[in-house]
């Protein structure tokens, strides 16, 4: 293999690696095509994988800041089950004095 040292570099606009001068236009074309920067790392990953990536490389860290965070708190429901159960009973006691006052007034009268 010839050596590094012995060839000019320039640098990839896309990658921002040293890439030999007599390659840095099919490397160019390649790079830009194929490869995309995580934002997160700003490493270069292929196109194809940088869901993987992320999954793999830094989704534990996302949990992790979470975890530190403590466990998530439950919202308090809108209503209480103790109130629920009176509503249902103060409904049911208007249904029954309801019915029974609209069967007295059709006793008797015409």
């Amino acid at each position: 293999m010839a050596e590094a040292s012995d060839q000019a570099t320039s640098v990839c606009n896309h990658c921002d690696r040293l890439i030999p001068i007599s390659n840095i236009d099919s490397h160019y074309a390649y790079c830009s095509r194929n490869l995309v920067k995580c934002e997160v790392c700003a490493d270069m990953v292929p196109r194809k994988l940088i869901e993987e990536h992320f999954l793999r490389t830094h989704a534990s860290d996302t949990q992790g800041t979470e975890r530190a965070r403590g466990p998530r708190r439950r919202h308090p429901p809108e209503f209480s089950p103790k109130r629920l159960m009176y509503s249902i009973a103060v409904t049911g006691v208007a249904v029954l004095l309801g019915s029974v006052f609209i069967g007295w007034r059709g006793y008797g009268r015409p």
